[in-house]
């Protein structure tokens, strides 16, 4: 039968979801009834209408428009709500970078207050990059149900979110950087079925952002602007604009993958300041597409880290007692029992959220030691013959130039250096951070 040759004497092609690589191009499902597809070369992109099978669909998959011959990708800026240049441009970066495939992407995280247009502009995004009949889905309470959003939707967006619980920030961690799930096939005892997956993934919320260290470290984080009431359109004038440039958005975007595509190969695979590198090193390459020099790219993302430093350390009450605690202080060394009563007993301690025992603090505080080291804040755990203690020092980095010159080796990386000193900016005077931001 056709299903037996297919099985055992065809091909093996692995298929992918609207974004694939074949034969060093990149492809772009239009998920149109002709079955056509963007190729997108070194130099130049063409639309073909008999592509390699190397593309999978869904039934929530939407037509995408067709690109116009002229691109302008800057028109998607008139529907972003962002006051900060920074973070629109690595929002930029990072929607570009979801028509790249086969590298993990970033988790874009949009916050705002009510009516800031988080949610349409979440959508707005979603359609240029990966258009379904279901823009945005709610987050599943069931991991099997998450597994088959992850599966199916190239690019998932969760709207209205009041946060995530661990083990939904675990499963999307794992999933953007590349992940599988199997379960026993339906009616059957001894068959799995496989989900391999690695998507673009959108969060929208108030107060979305989560305090998993690990989470935030594959995210970026972009802050909406609330609209006022006297400047807000109608949904359908707005949706009417957005079609009609959404052609001309689609082709910008392609030409510039395009010119990003050479950047990039001549970028290497040198140091990075975040863990997600390949992200990092496509938003250099983007950003210079774009018109930015790579120092300021490079200072959006250290002021974003330090944002994302902050969130992990303020929301951790046990990293914003041991910070309060060293403020005034050089160094500390006692008993993790000691260190107990003393962060207990400090004003603003939350009970409720307390570890209730000195051994639940120390698996605390190793958790988010790199957190604390970022804000100048280093432990370090001995043991003797008779007991265990804890030493906490805070300690102020000396500049690079400085230690090159003695024998001592910098305390940090340079970029460590640099997103330090943006923490304690945000840390403890967040007023700095948003004037200059601004």
């Amino acid at each position: 039968t056709l299903a037996g040759i297919a099985t055992f004497d065809g091909n093996l092609r692995k298929l992918n979801r609207r974004v694939a690589i074949h034969e060093e191009d990149f492809w772009y499902d239009l998920c149109d009834p002709k079955m056509q597809a963007v190729r997108i070369m070194k130099n130049s992109w063409e639309i073909v209408s008999n592509p390699p099978p190397i593309f999978r669909r869904s039934q929530h998959q939407a037509t995408q428009v067709l690109p116009a011959s002229t691109g302008d990708y800057s028109l998607l800026d008139k529907y972003l709500n962002i006051e900060s240049d920074e973070e629109r441009l690595l929002l930029h970066c990072t929607v570009l970078s979801y028509f790249v495939p086969e590298i993990a992407h970033n988790v874009l995280v949009v916050s705002g207050s009510q009516g800031s247009a988080k949610s349409t502009t979440v959508k707005l995004i979603r359609a240029i990059v990966d258009p379904s009949s279901t823009p945005t889905l709610a987050l599943p309470s069931k991991k099997d149900d998450l597994v088959q959003h992850l599966f199916h939707h190239w690019t998932p967006v969760y709207d209205n979110l009041s946060g995530l619980t661990q083990w939904q920030s675990d499963m999307l961690c794992s999933a953007v950087t590349g992940d599988s799930s199997h379960k026993r096939t339906l009616y059957s005892n001894e068959d799995e079925s496989l989900y391999a997956y690695k998507p673009c993934v959108i969060l929208a919320g108030i107060n979305v952002i989560p305090a998993n260290s690990d989470f935030l470290d594959r995210s970026v984080l972009v802050t909406m602007k609330r609209v006022p009431n006297a400047e807000r359109l109608d949904d359908s004038v707005l949706q009417a604009w957005f079609q009609d440039d959404r052609p001309r958005i689609l082709a910008g975007a392609f030409d510039m993958i395009c010119k990003a595509r050479d950047i990039r190969e001549k970028i290497g695979s040198g140091p990075r300041l975040t863990r997600m590198t390949d992200s990092e090193a496509w938003g250099l390459a983007f950003s210079e597409v774009l018109g930015h020099s790579r120092d300021f790219y490079m200072s959006a993302i250290e002021r974003n880290e330090a944002q994302k430093n902050s969130e992990v350390v303020l929301s951790n009450p046990v990293a914003d007692s041991i910070a309060n605690h060293m403020a005034k202080r050089e160094t500390w060394e006692g008993t993790a029992t000691e260190l107990y009563m003393i962060l207990r007993e400090s004003p603003g301690t939350c009970y409720r959220s307390w570890p209730n025992s000195p051994h639940a603090l120390t698996r605390v505080i190793k958790k988010c030691l790199v957190n604390l080291e970022r804000i100048g804040i280093f432990i370090e755990f001995s043991r003797s013959a008779t007991e265990r203690k804890i030493h906490i020092s805070r300690k102020k980095f000396c500049c690079i130039e400085e230690c090159s010159k003695s024998n001592d080796k910098p305390l940090l990386h340079e970029a460590d250096l640099k997103r330090t000193e943006m923490t304690q900016m945000t840390l403890f005077n967040p007023e700095s951070i948003s004037a200059s931001s601004g």
